[in-house]
């Protein structure tokens, strides 16, 4: 369970975290309750940075990233804080994080983890159960924005990468399967995980939030995004909230996360 609150009034803004987060790899996942997730960007300006939910970053901890980001910030400042989110992903790509060999293992574990989600509403695991939820799925996918755009070459690389995987169709409809019937069970899998990547729903994130002042801002501010993992150099990523002190709303409260426990404080 994780639990964000940020405080702000015209006077400065106030932010906790818990220290619980929980790291993917590809055999799982693990809970470490003993995790900083409250950084200072810059050591010459108010300005500052929380992660919550995921801990890494195609297998990199934020912690590291962070750090590393904030050496390279030096004295620099932005006009506002949206500047300083949107230096950082153009840092973390700069510096070849989005192309590193976890992105292909983090596609893999993302396509098992999408096919998991996929079947759990499903009693049986029929062939005509799984086309049926993956057409209702794909209308409902179309409906939602989009996030990124993938070009025909690239759809093409990830289908040919997930239908070459190691396949078992038997653990997906517990009786006997034809060649034919394989072919459509997987092809129903990858032409809605293809729709998913391009949309914003996410299964498995990060949720990075920036804190406190760019130079132009006389109030502070606080905005999150939701950052996913990197689809062929394409970081999968949508803006969250936005929240800044004004004349006409003088102070706020801003949960993150399990809101429901701040909620009940």
């Amino acid at each position: 369970m994780t639990a964000v609150v940020g405080i702000l009034n015209k006077k400065g803004v106030a932010i906790a975290a818990d220290s619980a987060a929980t790291v993917s790899t590809g055999k799982g996942s693990k809970v470490y309750n003993s995790v900083d997730k409250i950084f200072m960007l810059s050591a010459h300006h108010p300005i500052g940075m929380v992660v919550y939910e995921g801990a890494d970053f195609m297998g990199i901890p934020w912690e590291i990233l962070i750090k590393e980001y904030s050496k390279a910030l030096g004295d620099r400042c932005y006009p506002t804080v949206e500047d300083y989110q949107k230096n950082f992903l153009v840092w973390l790509k700069e510096h070849h994080y989005f192309v590193d060999s976890a992105e292909g293992d983090s596609l893999d574990t993302a396509f098992n983890e999408w096919v998991d989600w996929l079947l759990r509403p499903l009693e049986k695991h029929t062939l005509r159960a799984i086309e049926e939820r993956a057409n209702f799925v794909k209308r409902s996918l179309k409906e939602r924005p989009q996030t990124l755009q993938l070009s025909p070459a690239q759809q093409a690389n990830i289908r040919e990468r997930m239908t070459t995987m190691s396949w078992d169709t038997m653990e997906f409809t517990g009786e006997p399967t034809t060649t034919a019937q394989q072919a459509a069970i997987i092809e129903h899998f990858v032409s809605v995980f293809l729709i998913y990547l391009e949309r914003d729903l996410f299964l498995d994130n990060t949720g990075l939030v920036f804190v406190g002042y760019g130079d132009k801002e006389l109030f502070p501010r606080i905005l999150s995004i939701q950052v996913s993992f990197v689809v062929d150099d394409q970081l999968r990523y949508k803006k969250d909230t936005d929240y800044a002190v004004t004349h006409h709303q003088p102070s706020r409260i801003v949960p993150f996360a399990q809101k429901d426990v701040v909620y009940t404080i």
